[in-house]
């Protein structure tokens, strides 16, 4: 065995020490992988978070003013410290006019410009809010009246998700302002109500008597929107989904003229996250009661809007973690397509803790992330802790967006544990890498099973993702591969990590 290839050997020797168990804090992150948000204020509850392209994290909610409740905006350093540049010392709050506003969803637009869907309560009913923010924080003057956008009167809705399209155009999910409608609404992107979408700007639908809204949203290559739904009456809800169009008519073509639905239980059911795997199939999570022991579930349909029976049993995975509260509020799917989901756990509200749950792609709960697929966190200063949003950071670390105390608190959590991967200096049918030693422009081939999927990344020695890709294929047998550019990167060692055919594994490569 020549220098090089027993130096790289110690190389990852070493850095295996510094990973941990899949599903482990990152102790790198905060104080022991949690990072606590304390901006000497009385009270602040988290609604939803968002990551940034270079890492930074954005979270949401509502605020104790002292004189009625506030939106509030803060960024974190991607180590979880908060961004002394942004606002005052990483925080920044708007009153937008009544005693009690939230900000409900947040989207960043490419130019790092932020815009917070927020609800201002106005006697019994919400009205819908926009406020755009410029990336040092402060408001944007040239969006809508000073930064504000907001339905025109006599509109009112709740906000619940946003997305961005293409074009820039702003997508508002959410319901009408008595709840008994799922409401979608289109803004330009300079924050004005665009009345070319469905019919003056507003898609709204009732699926059944009683409570309709849509917790999700999602904008789709083509356009086309795909949204989580609730409704029905209370002890009865069902979920499902909704398609439309990219001008916000139903897309007929999907499930039942536009519409997917999905009763786990006799009892409620409710949304808690929205996500696509890379063949366009579509997965939603939340919490199914059956008879007062509530499970977290996940379920897949298929990209016409069918419930997908191979997936967990018979298109449902239903997660008993505990004899109480079970659920998840918000997924991300990784991606290998397996599906991480973040909610609660206890016997009851005043005890829980963070919970984290991946899920394989089929929907089995994953053994080797943490306890058989599940985590459960702790935090002494919330007892009824849950996780309320989770998203992956550009290097594929996962943080979590904790609320259920006086301020919320974000954790990071590692992905993957390369301990429980086969690594090689060549994965032969599956992946090779070659030139290996290289010094600028490498190539990661592997052959195009029938129904397989290939995902890779290539990984430093920090454990941060440098580049990826992934590919899905379907009745070719050819071998194909992606072309990378290293020159850029720092000599040592590195692993490119890739899921194929079901299978995990590593190749070492050494950089010159």
């Amino acid at each position: 065995m020549n220098i090089a290839r027993v130096s790289l050997l110690a190389s990852f020797l070493y850095c295996f020490g510094l990973y941990g168990q899949a599903g482990q804090l990152d102790t790198s992150f905060g104080i022991g992988g949690m990072a606590f948000l304390d901006m000497d204020t009385s009270y602040f509850s988290v609604v939803d978070m968002a990551i940034q392209n270079d890492g930074k994290i954005l979270v949401t909610g509502r605020i104790n003013s002292g004189q009625g409740w506030d939106i509030y905006l803060v960024r974190c350093l991607p180590d979880g410290a908060p961004d002394q540049s942004f606002g005052n010392q990483g925080i920044v709050q708007t009153d937008i006019g009544t005693f009690w506003d939230e900000g409900r969803a947040i989207a960043v637009q490419p130019d790092g410009k932020i815009i917070v869907a927020a609800q201002s309560q106005v006697d019994i009913f919400g009205v819908l809010k926009l406020a755009r923010y410029l990336p040092d924080g402060t408001l944007d003057a040239t969006f809508a009246t000073g930064g504000m956008a907001s339905t025109p009167p006599p509109s009112y809705g709740s906000p619940y998700d946003i997305a961005l399209n293409a074009e820039g155009d702003i997508l508002v999910a959410g319901s009408s302002g008595d709840l008994s409608e799922i409401a979608v609404f289109r803004f330009t992107a300079n924050g004005i109500p665009d009345s070319t979408f469905h019919a003056d700007g507003i898609f709204n639908l009732s699926i059944a008597f009683g409570f309709n809204w849509a917790p999700r949203i999602m904008v789709q290559q083509d356009g086309s929107l795909l949204m989580a739904v609730v409704f029905g009456q209370s002890g009865a809800y069902d979920v499902g989904l909704v398609k439309l169009q990219s001008n916000g008519d139903l897309d007929l073509a999907f499930g039942d003229q536009g519409i997917a639905t999905l009763s786990v239980s006799p009892g409620d059911e409710m949304i808690g996250g929205l996500g696509v795997q890379s063949d366009g199939s579509i997965i939603i999570a939340g919490q199914t009661d059956y008879y007062l022991n509530y499970d977290m579930f996940a379920a897949r349909f298929t990209p016409g809007g069918i419930l997908d029976a191979s997936f967990g049993s018979n298109g449902v995975s239903r997660i008993s973690i505990s004899i109480g509260q079970d659920g998840a509020r918000d997924l991300v799917i990784q991606p290998d397509d397996a599906i991480l989901l973040t909610g609660y756990s206890g016997l009851n509200m005043t005890s829980m803790p963070v919970t984290v749950v991946r899920l394989s792609p089929n929907g089995q709960l994953d053994p080797g992330y943490g306890s058989s697929g599940i985590v459960l966190t702790g935090i002494p200063s919330m007892p009824s802790a849950q996780g309320v949003c989770v998203a992956m950071q550009p290097d594929g670390r996962l943080i979590v967006a904790a609320g259920g105390g006086h301020h919320p608190v974000l954790l990071r959590y590692l992905t993957w544990d390369p301990t429980g991967i086969s690594v090689h200096d060549q994965a032969g049918d599956l992946i090779s890498v070659f030139p290996n030693p290289a010094s600028s422009m490498i190539t990661i081939q592997f052959p195009q099973g029938s129904t397989s999927m290939v995902t890779w990344e290539l990984v430093d020695a920090m454990g941060r993702i440098v580049a990826s890709n992934k590919h899905h294929f379907q009745g070719s047998a050819e071998v194909s591969g992606d072309q990378l550019n290293i020159g850029q990167l720092a000599p040592g060692g590195y692993l490119v990590l890739f899921y194929a055919n079901g299978r995990r594994g590593a190749v070492k490569l050494m950089k010159e």
